[in-house]
């Protein structure tokens, strides 16, 4: 097939260069497809590595908000009996 991609195209019949035509819309159809395909592959690639990174980063987010949540409790309750023996007398 690819010989005919070779040849003087001047002396080709019309259904020569229509095969001609056929065969390199062929070939570039094919090119496209496989780059298309390794695109995809590479999207579900960086898409797999995002969702793992945002999963981490949600579990981070979620333990810092309950050692704060501790931290704030602590706080009050500490907060609360100071103030709860600042008014018993001694």
């Amino acid at each position: 097939p690819h010989a005919r991609l070779k040849k003087d195209r001047s002396q080709c019949t019309p259904e020569e260069l229509e095969q001609i035509r056929r065969e390199r819309n062929r070939m570039h159809a094919k090119r496209t497809r496989v780059r298309k395909k390794a695109q995809l592959e590479d999207i579900q690639e960086t898409i797999a590595s995002l969702e793992k990174q945002n999963q981490e980063l949600m579990r981070r987010v979620s333990r810092i908000n309950s050692q704060s949540a501790h931290v704030t409790v602590t706080g009050l309750v500490r907060g609360s009996l100071h103030k709860v023996q600042r008014h018993i007398p001694q």
